[in-house]
């Protein structure tokens, strides 16, 4: 005899066609828990006023005097929703913003996964994908006859008539929060599937 033959191997390709089913689903598993898990870290870090350790910078003495006057030290929704901040004073920049923040992780091939978590997946609405563009970039609103009166009637701030624009300056909120995550998030990853794999709770 010089060779042998290996016949009926369907049964074996099959199970293996199981077993890589299975192996994905795992993966795409463990990835969603994660990327829920980076949600809620990036939401309380944003809240925190410092994500990925990186302090916002402060806000000015007028978007204080705005904020404040338009949600109300101690107001109801500050005493239900956020008792541990209390009145608007207490808020770090962009604390708001902390709503917008959502995850989404896709196959949509037998090679590739996609992760997404931040303002920018498919469940971000427009109006946040905008205002987190801009905050990340900072930008400039020109003063306006009605702003002017805006400030006056609804805050008590006449401005000097030098002032023909406000400053908002940029604040990232997702690279800062990136670098300092980045390798644990992997490592839970891979943690988690090796769990997972072997049919612990995760």
């Amino acid at each position: 005899m010089i060779y042998a033959t290996i016949k009926n191997l369907d049964g074996f390709l099959a199970e293996l066609d199981s077993e890589y089913k299975q192996f994905i689903k795992t993966a795409f598993t463990v990835v969603k828990v994660e990327g829920f898990n980076q949600m809620r870290q990036l939401q309380s870090e944003i809240k925190a006023g410092s994500p990925g350790g990186q302090p916002f910078k402060p806000l000015t003495w007028l978007a204080r005097v705005m904020r404040d006057r338009k949600y109300g030290g101690g107001i109801r929704f500050n005493i239900d929703r956020h008792p541990s901040l209390g009145k608007t004073e207490n808020w770090p920049p962009l604390y708001r913003t902390f709503h917008g923040v959502r995850y989404h992780v896709t196959f949509p091939g037998q090679t590739s996964m996609n992760f997404q978590f931040g303002f920018g997946t498919i469940f971000s609405s427009s109006s946040w994908k905008r205002i987190a563009r801009m905050q990340q970039e900072g930008f400039t609103t020109p003063v306006t006859n009605k702003m002017r009166m805006d400030f006056v009637m609804k805050a008590g701030i006449p401005l000097s008539s030098s002032t023909t624009q406000l400053v908002t300056p940029a604040r990232d909120i997702i690279t800062p929060f990136w670098e300092k995550h980045q390798s644990q998030m992997w490592e839970n990853i891979k943690t988690s599937f090796e769990l997972k794999s072997k049919g612990t709770w995760i």
